[in-house]
């Protein structure tokens, strides 16, 4: 599980996650704060603490990895040119971006890819 503030502005919202509803229906932060003992000029303020918890529903991690609704993303946007199917499983899909180049996305075996592929007879100019 992982803490992370929102944002540089706001670091006072904490994002939480991500985590399971199942297992945390609880979640206890430490709060730190400074000892009046070691330095009495401490004073202390009410600030408050916000926390929104990820549930791993198509957020990226805190880490940058990706969670589970998002397991698989397009190299770049453009046509899709080509897919192959690879000799152990999986696909290879080749889009072809606004710049003419051809970029590539592996599909993994353990995932089924449902196309329907055309063939485009003549481009109309409008």
């Amino acid at each position: 599980m992982f803490i992370a503030p929102y944002s540089a502005k706001s670091d006072n919202i904490l994002v939480v996650g991500p985590i399971s509803g199942d297992k945390h229906q609880e979640i206890l932060f430490p709060i730190i704060s400074p000892d009046p003992e070691t330095n009495s000029n401490v004073n202390y303020l009410k600030y408050p603490i916000y926390a929104g918890g990820n549930r791993g529903r198509g957020q990226v991690n805190p880490t940058g990895d990706k969670s589970n609704n998002n397991p698989i993303l397009a190299s770049a946007s453009g046509q899709i040119t080509d897919i192959q199917k690879g000799d152990n499983g999986g696909y290879t899909v080749s889009i072809k971006t606004s710049t003419g180049d051809v970029k590539t996305t592996t599909i993994p075996k353990n995932y089924d890819l449902s196309f329907l592929q055309v063939k485009l007879l003549s481009k109309i100019n409008c």
